[in-house]
């Protein structure tokens, strides 16, 4: 694997336990990319006409619903501009500069749909104090799962949902995960590698990783990924019953140019041969009840 961690670093890291791994980069790795167009490109569902009208249509069927981590506010905006049944829609993220770029592009949509932004880590407990237990109908986390520590995030969302309340995550799929470059066995986890910052951005990296050439790469924190079983066994002890367990694949095209916005952009052989056998990267589309 070329996601290879320096020995200065690895020696630190593997002194910790499995659980005690800082999962995803700080809010402000966010922020700064939130604020270069060119590179505010992710390989998201959200990107997929056919997928982003059909899951407008199932979180809008709620009437109090959340998304959490909204990226470019693709799906915000879809919601808001159809009739729906939702009346209160939450958008939460860590990042004050997600939140803020979302805010500009819902700013001027006319919708009855009540829109509130609200900042709060996840993986921290009870982190969206605004928002009264069991009050949402769905929550939505698209290709944010990976960034969170599962068990503290799914206990979050477990308190905000009713029973019956529905949790809908989009999750890379876990041999396309384990392929990747970014992908070291030893911790189990992908290195979120540091993308071409505009100039005047300072954003301190965690780490730093060697490429196949001998480079130093920084990364800025952890994705973890998780088998189909390892999904569905967290979701059932914490309360959640596993309902849709779908493949979405993201076209190579959108992949392709979100890999080269990496400073170290560079496709493996097993990462190719993926591309090739499903058309793109697949990624996992899952809903599950709260129980």
């Amino acid at each position: 694997m070329t996601g290879k961690l320096q020995e200065e670093y690895r020696d630190a890291i593997l002194q910790n336990s499995e659980e005690s791994l800082i999962f995803g980069p700080k809010g402000e790795y966010w922020g700064i990319i939130s604020q270069n167009n060119e590179d505010f490109i992710f390989p998201s569902p959200v990107n997929l006409s056919g997928w982003l009208d059909d899951t407008a249509d199932w979180l809008g069927e709620g009437t109090s619903i959340l998304e959490i981590g909204p990226g470019k506010a693709v799906l915000a905006g879809k919601v808001l501009s159809g009739k729906r049944n939702a009346k209160n829609y939450f958008i939460a993220d860590i990042s004050e500069g997600i939140l803020n770029y979302a805010r500009e592009q819902l700013g001027q949509m006319q919708s009855p749909i009540k829109t509130h932004f609200i900042r709060g880590d996840l993986n921290t407990k009870n982190p969206l104090r605004e928002i009264k237990a069991g009050s949402l109908d769905r929550v939505i986390l698209v290709n944010v799962f990976g960034y969170l520590d599962p068990d503290i995030a799914l206990s979050n969302i477990h308190r905000l949902l009713p029973r019956g309340g529905l949790l809908r995550l989009t999750v890379g799929d876990h041999e396309a995960f384990t392929r990747s470059e970014d992908y070291d066995p030893n911790i189990n986890r992908q290195y979120v590698r540091g993308r071409k910052f505009h100039a005047d951005a300072k954003i301190e990296p965690l780490g730093y990783t060697v490429s196949a050439d001998g480079k130093k790469v920084p990364f800025y924190g952890y994705r973890r990924n998780y088998s189909k079983e390892e999904i569905e066994t967290l979701l059932d002890k914490n309360g959640f019953a596993t309902e849709q367990f779908k493949v979405v694949v993201i076209p190579k095209e959108l992949w392709l140019k979100v890999r080269s916005l990496q400073s170290n952009f560079r496709l493996n052989q097993e990462e190719e041969k993926l591309l090739e056998k499903y058309g793109g990267r697949p990624i996992w589309d899952i809903i599950a009840r709260k129980k």
